[in-house]
């Protein structure tokens, strides 16, 4: 019974630990930037493919029918594109010095943040393939930026599994 009890204990904080993991990703990247910015096991590398593919959709879009604020949204992507390809290029994270982590962090989130906001209009005359696209490399892409360290997921999930196996009285 008390296996049992600590197992669900443990993996009820496991599941319900998002909040907890972002709010300590969000101090761990405040306090320490350039080593938590980016996902360090990933092999920056693999971003070159998404980039490229995202390039092309990008290339293809009409601007023309395009608001001058959507232009200059469309051309700010594509400059982050180029931007990030360049910076990236053969490289892993670790080879990248901690005061560019940042800005390639705050480029990554832009330019998911421009695309997603011109996939919403319509005057972008996207194909549903070319939005199918998007979504899969933008996804892609956010591996770099989206992660936690397995330390701070078993941080979480024992602080809330031993707050259930301490105050499972309210609990139930």
């Amino acid at each position: 019974l008390l296996l049992t009890c600590t197992g669900v204990s443990f993996f009820h904080g496991q599941n319900d630990g998002q909040k907890g993991v972002g709010l300590i990703m969000l101090i761990l990247i405040g306090i320490v930037p350039g080593y938590f910015a980016l996902n360090a096991g990933f092999d920056a590398t693999k971003l070159q493919d998404p980039l490229g593919k995202l390039e092309v959709v990008m290339a293809a879009v009409d601007p023309t029918p395009l608001s001058e604020i959507d232009r200059n949204t469309l051309q700010e992507a594509k400059d982050l594109d180029t931007r990030l390809q360049a910076a990236l290029a053969g490289r892993t994270v670790d080879s990248i010095p901690t005061k560019e982590r940042f800005a390639i962090r705050k480029d990554v989130l832009v330019l998911d943040r421009n695309l997603n906001k011109l996939m919403g209009k319509e005057e972008a005359r996207f194909s549903s393939s070319d939005r199918s696209l998007i979504k899969v490399n933008l996804k892609a892409l956010r591996k770099i930026t989206d992660y936690s360290p397995a330390w701070v997921i078993m941080l979480i999930a024992l602080s809330l599994g031993l707050g259930t196996m301490i105050g499972w009285k309210r609990i139930v």
